[in-house]
């Protein structure tokens, strides 16, 4: 403490109390001890003369009152800082512990304060810079799910325009005993994809009343009423147009059984007997499993139909 005091050029002393210090600060703090007060209760003035009667904080701002020099130092930065890492502390009296205590955890609420803002900050900073990179790609995004949504209303409406209706291109599928046949052997769902599929491919691209534009959602495009529109996501237009071709072979097939025209063509089964499959074919599309098996008939004809580049398509007309 001696060394010290010899290399400083301020020495702050209380007699009373046989307390010396270089730094201003220690000096006014020590002066609001209670050992301090209990000495010195009596001679106010050797105090008085050494510190002035304002009280002033190691920041420079002085006050008029100890009520509000205190209020000031306990948001004092510069104050708590020094306070902070000063050594030379009286533990003496239990009130100063508390003080300096309570002083050095508002210190650390600080510097984890000014942690928590510079964190805070930094991730403000990344959040900006993601925004930055995202925003262009959705705007992207969203250019070229309009130009593709453009893409195929101009191609539907000026390529297509004069395509069938879902409904004429139902009526007008030829009928053929082998398809009855068909789905007696195959099943209802294959049967019906079939007749299905072989009618669409005697139409050109643009004469079809059909097309997908996405075969994973099965998104599709149909035309009826002389109007295309996308098709809702219950397939409305699909399962109607099959519930139709189903009601169409059941008609034919009485129409063949009334006049006793041989079905059978030739395979192992009786006539009978190959009447009783294709009846029985049609009515397993109707139990409970007649959803199931209408899904599984528009996605095979979703994956004929796809439109892959519309552009490349468009061109071929």
């Amino acid at each position: 403490m001696t060394q010290k005091a010899q290399k400083s050029v301020d020495i702050y002393k209380c007699t009373n109390c046989d307390f010396i210090c270089s730094r201003k600060g220690d000096y006014i703090r020590h002066v609001s001890t209670q050992k301090h007060k209990r000495i010195t209760q009596d001679d106010t003035k050797s105090v008085k003369s050494v510190i002035s009667e304002n009280h002033e904080c190691i920041c420079g701002k002085i006050y008029k009152y100890r009520q509000g020099l205190y209020k000031h130092r306990m948001k004092c930065t510069k104050y708590l800082l020094e306070d902070s890492s000063n050594e030379v502390v009286e533990f003496n009296e239990n009130t100063d512990n508390e003080d300096v205590s309570y002083k050095q955890l508002v210190v650390q609420l600080m510097k984890d304060n000014k942690e928590m803002r510079d964190l805070l900050k930094e991730q403000q900073h990344q959040h900006t810079k993601a925004l930055e990179t995202i925003i262009p790609k959705i705007g992207n995004n969203n250019v070229t799910t309009n130009n593709q949504q453009l893409n195929i209303n101009v191609f539907l409406n000026e390529q297509c325009k004069n395509a069938l209706n879902l409904t004429d291109f139902i009526h007008e599928l030829p009928f053929d005993s082998n398809d009855l046949i068909s789905i007696a052997e195959k099943g209802f769902v294959e049967g019906i994809s079939h007749t299905f599929l072989e009618g669409l491919k005697r139409l050109s691209v643009f004469e079809r009343p059909i097309h997908c534009t996405d075969r994973k959602r099965d998104v599709l495009y149909i035309k009826d009423n002389n109007t295309w529109e996308k098709e809702s996501p219950n397939h409305e237009h699909m399962k109607r147009a099959i519930q139709k071709l189903k009601r169409r072979n059941i008609t034919h097939l009485g129409n063949l059984v009334k006049n006793d025209i041989d079905i059978s063509n030739n395979s192992n089964c009786h006539n009978e007997e190959m009447s009783m499959k294709i009846i029985h074919s049609h009515v397993e599309g109707m139990e409970d499993s007649q959803e199931k098996n209408m899904d599984k008939i528009i996605k095979n004809v979703s994956k004929e139909v796809l439109l892959d580049k519309i552009d490349k398509i468009a061109n071929i007309n």
